[in-house]
């Protein structure tokens, strides 16, 4: 099918028809309801109550979302991980983070997984791109080089144009620019090597789970093709780049800004340890 006509082909449709598009559907109305009444009680307005609790169900879903693109082929990582990251909020361990960062990581991912069967419209890549811009002016210089990172690697992938290594290249120049000459003030925080040494175990883990990590057997949504195995393997290190990037620069509270991401590494990991494990076992005679 081309996308020839088709605006944007970066939409996933949510089938209701099977079960875990409906667990996490229900979770985030349950999320919405259930947080607007919370709220209401704790004297909140109802505006204000719609957008706190709005706030922590669409975190949900996206969770949901990334990790759909970061693990096709295993639908209980992306429930636990979205179930994980509700708990955490619910009970104050990590502040509800900036919605708008993950949306655009997440079609990123979508971008470098073909998972909709369509390759992305030129106006997906360019509203990416600028967006990506904006992110970098206004968030975090951080995104400037994702950006540029995301574009170059799509550029080689099979089938794309060559308009994302343009772009990859402009994002890299404009990011080094505006790292060099923007106002803001870029270096390494005090406690970021305290924490980069107490997650090292988790890095070292998730990046072996990379490495050896099994061919995806999950297939696009036009079911046309299995997703690469390569291209969720880059989407993962993407996704250690910005953890790494916060946490060196940022510090604690850059690990609660990507504190999904976060969550997203830790299941991938332990997913990986115990599907191990259970191989292992499997070949050892009894």
């Amino acid at each position: 099918m081309s996308n020839k006509n088709i605006a944007s082909t970066l939409g996933r449709p949510i089938d209701l028809n099977y079960l875990p598009n409906v667990l996490i559907t229900l979770m985030t109305v349950l999320v919405l309801v259930g947080g607007t009444i919370f709220q209401l009680v704790q004297g909140y307005t109802f505006v204000e109550s719609i957008v706190l609790s709005g706030q922590v169900g669409v975190t949900v879903f996206i969770t949901w979302t990334i990790l759909r693109e970061l693990d096709p082929d295993h639908d209980s990582s992306a429930l636990i991980c979205s179930l994980t990251i509700l708990i955490l909020i619910s009970i104050d361990l990590v502040t509800t983070p900036s919605i708008i960062p993950l949306l655009w990581l997440m079609l990123l991912f979508r971008i470098m997984n073909i998972s909709t069967g369509l390759k992305p419209t030129f106006f997906d890549s360019t509203i990416l791109f600028i967006s990506g811009l904006a992110l970098m002016w206004y968030y975090s210089w951080i995104y400037g080089p994702v950006l540029s990172a995301v574009y170059l690697i799509v550029s080689k992938l099979p089938g794309y144009q060559v308009t994302y290594l343009y772009y990859g290249i402009a994002g890299l120049l404009i990011s080094l620019i505006y790292m060099l000459v923007g106002t803001h003030e870029i270096s390494v925080q005090v406690d970021s090597m305290l924490y980069m040494w107490l997650i090292s175990p988790l890095i070292l883990i998730y990046l072996i789970s990379i490495i050896f990590m099994d061919d995806v057997r999950s297939k696009n949504d036009m079911g046309t093709n299995k997703i690469s195995s390569k291209s969720i393997q880059l989407t993962r290190l993407i996704l250690l780049k910005v953890v790494l990037m916060s946490l060196i620069f940022y510090g604690v509270d850059g690990l609660a800004a990507v504190s999904p991401l976060i969550v997203g590494m830790v299941i991938l990991s332990l997913y990986f340890l115990v599907l191990n494990v259970r191989t292992f076992s499997a070949r050892i005679p009894i």
